[in-house]
């Protein structure tokens, strides 16, 4: 062996991990367990299989050590009994002083003192190597050294977790953070963000249960988002549900507090159609999901208290736990409404010098010819990051003599106005830069960047060089192809333009600047809510002295004119942005030879100009919602125009032909023109992209539409034919029909090449499908009238899912449905007058078949073939008389309600499974509630088959969890091995069974349903069963076995159980496990159930009252492994009780068992043995023969 002192270490590194543990006590438990999460966590982990091991530790065990980056040891009670365990403590003790790898001990079920002391039975089991070795006191004496070393080191303590899956949580979560640490380095310049994180993380303490708000505040720049945005990445793993909400002051203003509200929420609760109509309130079932999770907010930048009133609330909202951070320029805004403060101070001197040099020179340190003038800049700069940032930029790449020069400029500047530093940045712009970057800040922040250069090119400014440049100078960003820039760069653009008075936009000042005629001609854009302040100081008079303006733009006007304005010339505007338009028209003299962008959302306007206009600039005209508009006018001259809204225009009759030239145009939306009537051909519109004609109701001829087109929105259309010229689309990826009443047919062919899914819900006059050709993978009809598919269905050899439901006129199927090789579901739901189905081989890949409320009589023989088919749903198949053999991996089988059903060839076909690798398990499920034809022998068929699954496979199959059958009788089969009338049950627990390698428990009810159980109101009901086992000292720990739900999906079957029903179910979990784990010396095993019905449709739990049912007979089977007769044990006790609740506590059923003592346990107890020697003795003599 070699020496485990040896210093000749590899500096190699094989493994992540490296597990050291004793064998005969934790490899098949809790080691085994942490093993499967490392490796989840795709770590690299050496665990030892070998068995049985020798007296010295091995070579390649020694190697396998020193080339570990982290070793666990798993101290337990025999872990020093183990010399191989010991020479590896020493082992990796010696690699941790000498290569530096990290040792995290884990105390499992063993105290860390008696590891430290060799005390307990720690000491007792090292006592006994001690003396084995008492010859070779130096190895003890490392071996001991070694313990008291390891116990010495952070670990976990297993007493600490009640659940060994939180421990291996928290063992795997240090482990990835020690190995791949979430620390910034200069290179991502993120300079002394850790610092704050460090300061933040005790304030949040995310370790206690209570809910905590913690509020960030400082200046703009200084940090705040940049270390939220660090502490959300660093503990959000910690969480049940996160979400980080930007720019809320900022959002809020734009998009309504209410807006931003909903917006939150929906993503906590995870409903996207979540709706929050009122800003102090939440609905009941919001606080009841967020009361039950543990989640993590950030809001960031909020400027009001009512921001943050309404989007965090209060305390009580969350569950315990929760942390909610908010970000404020303002203290006033946080005082009161968190419940503490940490400011964010300005980076230290060493670094914002680190900072500096990372953007200036790209690496830690100033070159030493710099460092006096670096030192300069960071007194200047005062430790704001954001302006060393922009500082930095602005410096690189110049000479020393350069940067005295800004040096000296910077003298000039006060230094308490940080702004004003950053303006030398802006002053080195170029002239159009420099318009540019003041646009963006003051009208086009957040907004798309196409879009804005679009703008802006109408007025000369080349903006795409310019908004290259600002980015380059890290002054503006663009995310998600957003312009973006820091609120502290904005407030100093802002400010300049606010001394030029070039840029309007508040409105408080606009009036008094407006008076000033020299004023005036410097005005280039304006952007003003008008509904705050009117429009008296707004008349012709005022434009026609403002000969530069280039942007205009006004939001929620409300003081209404019924007439023309008075004439003003524009000659220079890009954009005019109108919202709510007062006017009937444009001026009569409106020049639009530069303008852009035209919007006038929601306006008055009834016609846009008179006469032959040209405008030839325009990409973009948004006029939804102008009710009032009548007609659109030539737009032949328009030749530029990219995208046209017209949503809401209810008013507009048809659109002229001169949109025919429009070639550039690539999103046409006429959604809500509830009075169109025509639609000239958009055939040659070649770019066009997206196009919506939802609820044009008056819209009888569908038009022409471009073979080029990406996405078509046809919701409640009142179009009744589509034209047949177009039958080829080759890039469309999005097509959806629904509610187009009027509709009787699509084009005969249609070749779709790039769309994934195609959906017609609820077209009831659509008769015919056509031939559809390309790379579809889900059809999905609801509600069309349709009364059979086109044989080239099979030539979709792409389709994975094929939904027919509720098509009444739907009677056969082609037989070339067959060919799809690649089809995994198959939705014939409601498809009443289905009375056939074809063959069915070939379908290769086909797991669900839904034939729910169909007129099937039969089912083809050859569903046998169907090798991958897992579910078969044919609830009301009121036709139904026989089922053939089913595929063997068949795991649900839902048969309610088939009243004709009188033979079923393979009533539980799942047994037939073997072991399979790599495969999830299952639940089996097969209902067959409600099939009061069911011959004698078929019932029994079915009990006989679930005694032959659970007795002989099924109980160790990897692939079936656990199953439930469901039908109508009136008794326990009788190979249970116990049963009684009534909810209780009391017998001994057999001698060996203890001792067996496995036991497991199957369960059995007969309900008698007094009232009919209507399974439209309770279409789903769960069976339980709670257990409760006393050991010898009376002491009793509760364990709950669960059924599996008796309805695989939540729908509603339009009928009732309305007589006796045996119920049956057994769980693939090994009771001998749990008993040896916490009833060691079992002698008394108590028994409880409670069964109640779950309404999952709606969500919440309820249950059937007593008076509608109750438990008539019940029973429990024991399960063993192996029936040697070498297990030794003794006797125990099993007292069971099964009852039908209604929101009763378990409290109550306790007082119950508790209270039938006496002679009634003695009785039961004397009947039991005499059974269970009775049902020995039968199952020596017929095997596994049925007995039903």
């Amino acid at each position: 062996m070699a020496s485990t002192s040896s210093l000749g270490f590899s500096s190699k590194t094989t493994y992540d991990v490296f597990l050291s543990f004793s064998g005969i006590d934790t490899r098949s438990n809790f080691t085994d367990h942490l093993h499967v999460a490392l490796r989840r966590r795709s770590l690299t982990t050496f665990i030892d299989d070998v068995l049985e091991r020798g007296e010295g530790i091995s070579p390649a065990l020694m190697k396998a050590i020193e080339e570990s980056m982290i070793s666990v040891v798993i101290l337990f009670e025999n872990y020093a009994s183990s010399r191989w365990c010991l020479d590896e403590l020493v082992k990796i003790i010696d690699c941790k002083k000498g290569m530096g790898r990290k040792v995290l001990p884990i105390f499992y079920h063993v105290d860390p003192s008696d590891v430290r002391k060799q005390t307990g039975k720690f000491g007792e089991a090292f006592g006994k190597v001690k003396e084995k070795f008492k010859q070779r006191l130096d190895i003890v004496e490392k071996w001991s050294t070694a313990l008291m070393e390891a116990a010495n080191l952070s670990g976990w303590d297993s007493k600490n977790y009640r659940l060994e899956s939180k421990l291996i949580d928290k063992v795997v979560n240090q482990i990835m953070k020690k190995l791949y640490p979430i620390s910034f380095s200069a290179c991502h310049g993120l300079v002394g963000i850790d610092a704050h994180v460090n300061k933040i993380l005790p304030l949040l303490c995310i370790e206690t249960a209570d809910v905590r708000f913690i509020g960030i505040w400082g200046m703009g720049g200084i940090g705040k988002t940049t270390t939220t945005d660090v502490l959300f990445s660093q503990i959000s793993d910690e969480f049940d549900v996160c979400y980080f909400l930007s720019n809320v002051g900022e959002n809020a203003e734009k998009n309504e507090l209410l807006h931003l509200r909903q917006k939150l929420f929906s993503e906590l609760v995870g409903d996207k159609l979540l709706s929050i109509q009122m800003l102090h309130v939440l609905p009941t079932i919001v606080l009841d999901i967020l009361r039950r999770k543990k989640v993590f907010i950030v809001l960031d930048d909020v400027n009001d208290s009512e921001q943050l009133e309404a989007l965090a609330g209060y305390h009580g909202w969350y569950g315990s736990g929760s942390r909610v951070i908010v970000t404020s320029r303002d203290k006033e805004v946080l005082v009161g409404g968190v419940d503490q403060i940490y400011k964010v101070e300005g980076l230290n001197y060493c670094d914002a010098l680190q900072l500096l040099s990372v953007k200036a020179f790209k690496q830690e340190h100033p070159p030493e010819e710099f460092m006096k003038f670096a030192e300069r800049v960071v007194n200047y700069a005062k430790g704001v990051p954001l302006a060393l940032k922009v500082l930095g930029s602005h410096l690189c790449k110049r000479s020393p003599k350069e940067w005295e020069i800004v040096l000296k400029e910077l003298k000039k500047i006060p230094i308490s106005k940080i702004h004003k530093i950053l303006k030398i940045s802006f002053d080195s712009l170029e002239q159009t830069e420099k318009a540019v970057f003041l646009d963006i800040a003051c009208f086009f922040k957040g907004q798309d960047k196409d879009c804005v250069e679009d703008i802006l090119d109408g007025c000369d400014l080349t903006p795409s060089l310019g908004i290259i440049r600002l980015v380059e100078k890290c002054l503006v960003i663009v995310v998600n192809n957003k312009l973006e820039m820091h609120d502290l760069i904005q407030e100093m653009v802002q400010h300049i333009a606010r001394h030029e008075h070039s840029r309007l936009w508040e409105f408080t000042k606009i009036c008094d600047i407006l008076a000033t005629e020299k004023v005036n001609k410097a005005v280039e854009g304006i952007c003003l809510d008008t509904s705050k302040m009117g429009m008296t100081c707004l008349n012709s008079a005022t434009f026609s002295q403002m000969p530069n303006l280039r942007l205009l733009k006004f939001f929620r006007h409300s003081n209404k004119k019924d007439s023309t304005p008075e004439t003003f010339i524009l000659e220079s505007l890009s954009l005019l942005h109108w919202e709510e338009y007062p006017y009937s028209s444009l001026p009569l003299c409106f020049s639009m030879e530069n303008l852009v962008l035209l919007n006038l959302e929601d306006s008055d306007v009834k016609r846009l100009w008179h006469g032959d206009q040209c405008p030839q600039k325009l990409k973009y005209l948004y006029l939804s919602g102008s009710k009032k508009l009548a007609t659109l006018p030539n737009l032949s001259s328009a030749t530029n125009l990219e995208r046209i809204d017209l949503k809401a225009c209810e008013s507009l009759l048809e659109i002229p032909s001169s949109i025919q030239f429009l070639h550039k145009l690539n999103y046409l939306n006429l959604d809500d023109c509830i009075n169109l009537r025509n639609l000239p051909s958009l055939l040659h519109l070649k770019n066009l992209k997206e196009l919506s004609l939802s609820f044009c109701i008056n819209l009888k001829k569908m038009s022409e539409i471009p073979s080029g087109i990406k996405q078509l929105d046809l919701i409640c259309c009142g179009a009744e034919e589509w034209s047949a010229s177009v039958q080829s689309f080759d890039t469309l990826k999005y097509m959806h029909i629904s509610m187009c009443k009027n509709l009787r047919g699509l084009p005969s062919s249609l070749h779709l090449t790039s769309v994934e899914t195609l959906k017609l819900f609820r077209c009831s006059n659509l008769n015919k499908f056509p031939n559809v050709t390309g790379y579809l993978k889900r059809i999905l009809l609801e509600e069309v009238a349709i009364e059979e598919l086109p044989s080239t269905i099979g030539c979709l050899f792409s389709l994975v899912e094929l939904k027919l439901e509720k098509c009444n006129k739907l009677e056969s199927l082609p037989g070339s449905i067959c060919e799809l090789k690649c089809l995994e579901g198959l939705f014939l739901r409601g498809c009443s007058k289905l009375g056939r189905l074809p063959s069915l081989c070939g379908l290769c890949s086909l797991t669900h078949l839904y034939l729910d409320d169909t007129a099937v009589s039969e089912i083809p023989s050859d569903i046998f073939s169907l090798s991958s088919l897992r579910l078969l749903s044919l609830n009301n198949c009121k036709r139904l008389q026989h089922l053939p053999e089913l595929p063997e991996r068949t795991t649900v089988l839902q048969a309610f309600n088939c009243t004709s059903l009188e033979t079923v060839k393979s009533p539980l076909p799942f047994a037939l499974v073997p072991k399979c690798n790599g495969c999830r398990r299952q639940k089996g499920i097969f209902n067959y509630c409600n099939c009061f034809n069911l011959e004698h022998n078929t019932l029994g068929n079915i009990l006989t088959n679930a005694r032959l699954r659970i007795e002989e496979k099924f109980g160790f199959s990897e692939f079936i969890d656990s199953f439930l059958v469901g039908l109508p009788g009136t008794e326990i089969p009788e190979w249970f091995s116990y049963e009684n009338l009534g909810s209780s049950i009391a017998f001994v627990f057999p001698p060996k069974c203890i001792n067996a390698k496995y036991l497991y428990l199957a369960f059995c009810v007969v309900l008698e349903f007094k009232v009919p159980l209507a399974m439209e109101k309770y279409n789903n009901f769960v069976l339980a069963c709670e257990l409760h086992l006393k050991n010898a000292d009376g002491n009793e720990v509760p364990l709950i076995m669960v059924a599996p739900k008796i309805y695989h999906d939540n729908v509603h079957f339009g009928a009732a159980i309305e007589s006796d029903h045996v119920f049956l179910w057994h769980n693939r979990y090994c009771i001998k496990r749990w008993l040896k784990h916490n009833c060691s010396d079992v002698n008394k095993l108590s028994i409880e159930s409670e069964f109640k019905v779950d309404n999952l449709h709606k969500g919440n739990a309820r249950h059937i009252d007593l008076v509608e049912s109750k438990v008539k007979r019940c029973g429990i089977h024991l399960l063993y492994a192996f029936k040697d007769e070498e297990y030794q044990c003794s006797p125990s006790t099993i007292q069971t009780k099964l009852s039908l609740q209604y929101s009763s506590a378990v409290s109550n059923f306790m007082q119950q068992v508790r209270g039938n003592t006496g002679f009634l346990n003695g009785f039961c107890f004397i009947l039991s043995c005499s059974f269970w020697l009775l049902s020995f003795w039968v199952l020596k003599s017929f095997g596994s023969a049925s007995l039903f």
